[in-house]
C-alpha cells in the first residue's frame, strides 16, 4: 500500500513541475515581428540603428542585444536603455542600412536662374 502510494506521489509531484516549463514557451512570432528578429540576429553590438515603433515615432540609438521575446539598445534622446518587443516594432534599420537608402535616393535637379553676367542680350 505504501508503494503505491508513494508512485502516486512521485506520478503527481513529476506532473506539477512538468507543467509550468510547457506553460513558458514562448508563441510564435508573426511573419513581421521574424523578419525583425532576423535583422537583430545579424547586428552586433554597439551598432547604430534607427527604431520606429508601431503608433510612434523614430528613436535613433544603439543595439545592445536580442533574445526570442526582443531587443535591447540605448536611446540617445533618453539617455537610457529601452527593451522592445520584436511586434512593438514597425521598422528597424541599422547604419548600414541607413546609409545605402540615402546614398540612391535620387535627387531632384535644382534649376537656377542664368545671373546677370551669364545672361545674353
Amino acid at each position: 500500500m505504501e508503494y503505491t502510494l508513494s508512485k502516486v506521489l512521485v506520478a503527481l509531484l513529476i506532473s506539477t513541475l512538468a507543467l509550468p516549463c510547457c506553460a513558458q514557451q514562448v508563441a510564435p512570432l508573426s511573419k513581421k515581428a521574424a523578419a525583425i528578429k532576423r535583422k537583430a540576429d545579424n547586428l552586433t553590438p554597439q551598432t547604430p540603428i534607427s527604431v520606429v515603433r508601431v503608433h510612434a515615432e523614430e528613436e535613433f540609438g544603439n543595439f545592445l542585444s536580442n533574445n526570442q521575446e526582443g531587443f535591447t539598445f540605448y536611446d540617445v534622446d533618453r539617455k537610457a536603455d529601452v527593451t522592445l518587443k520584436y511586434a512593438d516594432v514597425r521598422k528597424e534599420r541599422s547604419k548600414m542600412a541607413m546609409v545605402a537608402t540615402t546614398r540612391f535616393r535620387r535627387s531632384t535637379r535644382i534649376i537656377r536662374e542664368p545671373s546677370l553676367s551669364e545672361r545674353s542680350f
